[in-house]
């Protein structure tokens, strides 16, 4: 590797740049685990993201348990890397969290005149960095990295000034996604808000005051399974093929042409609805939702399956979970169906809220793909920072 990095760069063993190599408390915390507010937040596996952290579930120790492990006590910089479970992902601890506890987690403290704890949280999750932890895993079934390995891991490090301006230039894009990802999951709060609404009738829209009619999804439409099985389908075909999975497949043949809701009969009960309004295939065990009669609007049932159809699957079931549809369980669905304008009214509203979630996750996709780039380039020297780059940190 170091043939292929620049000359003023160099590879050093992890312990040559860090004063602390260790790891956050090892056993069994659930004993003082506590809800009192002198509580500290105890970080664990779960709790961490590629350079950032979740906090929903995050528990809290006791002041008591804080003290006598003071070895896993984290300071601000500290750079964690989860050490069983999802190894290797790692993030750097900000000033919010100083002073918290962690478990199962390597804590690497680095050198000021060394090493920029930014810079090596961003290599560590870089694919370079992801690499070099793999080689180092343990374990068959549970992976688990060990500190003397990681002090013995040798690191890519350009000198300290570029090390600051890869930082920040990999910080532009993190801050970008970041903020991407709080507005996609605001956008996702109000449609499920919307839904909850607008779908059950709590909420009218304005111009409507119709009653609202108790129907079976067997009286209002036909249901049918299709009759292609997975081997059937083809790379680049020219046309859908739903089958048990999120991801449509594709294929070059069609057995329908116009609206329809596909769902998969075994497999994810309850989470898999696609909606289509064209030429398609589908498999054996997928339900083909369709023909709706001139009272139900295709896309106004599609969003009441997202919403209702999970729950009344289960009802219906004589297992606590369902792990196989029949067409009974689809005929009987009740819906609660307004008239056919205001369904419209409804599925319109939903529709957009919907398109730009779809949008807003289509640039984040973007942006991911342009970090990744970046990241692999930046921390290999393939893509070099200008020295006039303006750093704040």
């Amino acid at each position: 590797m170091t043939n292929s990095i620049p000359t003023d760069w160099k590879q050093v063993k992890a312990n040559e740049i860090c004063s602390l190599i260790t790891n956050g408390f090892v056993g069994k915390a659930t004993d003082f685990y506590t809800e009192s507010e002198d509580g500290v937040i105890y970080i664990q596996g779960y709790n961490i993201l590629e350079n950032g952290f979740k906090f929903n579930g995050v528990k809290k120790v006791t002041r008591d348990f804080h003290k006598k492990n003071s070895k896993s006590n984290l300071r601000e910089g500290d750079v964690l890397i989860i050490q069983t479970g999802d190894v290797g992902l790692t993030t750097i601890v900000p000033k919010s969290l100083a002073g918290s506890n962690c478990h199962a987690l390597i804590i690497n403290r680095f050198i000021q005149e060394k090493a920029f704890p930014q810079y090596m949280s961003q290599f560590y999750n870089s694919p370079v960095g992801r690499h070099l932890l793999k080689r180092i895993e343990t374990g068959s079934t549970m992976k688990h990295l060990n500190v003397g390995d990681l002090k013995k891991l040798k690191i890519i490090l350009p000198p300290l000034p570029e090390q600051h301006r890869i930082a920040a230039v990999l910080e532009t894009w993190d801050k970008a996604l970041e903020t991407l990802t709080r507005k996609i999951e605001l956008k996702k709060n109000i449609k499920k808000g919307l839904m909850q609404d607008l779908l059950t009738g709590k909420r009218r829209i304005k111009g409507f005051d119709e009653e609202w009619k108790t129907v079976k999804l067997g009286d209002i439409c036909e249901i049918k399974t299709g009759k292609k099985d997975n081997q059937d389908k083809i790379e680049n075909g020219e046309y859908p093929f739903f089958v048990r999975s999120p991801h449509i497949e594709r294929i070059d043949s069609y057995s329908f042409d116009g609206e329809a809701i596909l769902i998969p009969g075994e497999g994810n009960i309850g989470k898999i609805f696609h909606y289509i309004n064209g030429k398609f295939d589908y498999h054996q065990r997928v339900y083909r939702v369709s023909d709706f009669q001139k009272k139900a609007i295709g896309k106004f049932i599609y969003f009441h399956f997202l919403q209702n159809f999970a729950k009344q699957a289960n009802t219906h079931s004589v297992k606590a979970t369902v792990d196989s549809l029949r067409l009974p369980t689809f005929q009987m669905y009740e819906i609660n169906l307004p008239s056919k304008e205001e369904q419209t009214a409804i599925a319109h509203i939903l529709t957009t809220a919907n398109d730009e979630i779809t949008t807003l996750e289509k640039k984040k996709q973007i942006l991911e793909d342009q970090k990744k780039f970046l990241l692999n380039n930046l921390i290999t020297g393939q893509i070099r920072t200008p020295e006039n780059l303006t750093v704040r940190y």
